[in-house]
């Protein structure tokens, strides 16, 4: 079975803010996928280029 790392952040402060905090900091870079609330187009792209930075 394999196993997972998950990652939480804080929706609310990036929505309003544009602040990307995880929890935990430090994760392997590696696949991710996205199980939350919807996003518009435009933060659905800021989310992607924090995660790849």
């Amino acid at each position: 079975m394999p196993e997972f790392d998950i990652m939480l952040y804080n929706y609310d402060e990036f929505i309003s803010s544009g602040v990307f905090k995880t929890y935990p900091y430090n994760l392997d870079k590696g696949l991710c996928i996205y199980r939350g609330w919807m996003l518009k187009p435009d933060k659905y792209k800021e989310l992607y280029e924090k995660l790849i930075s």
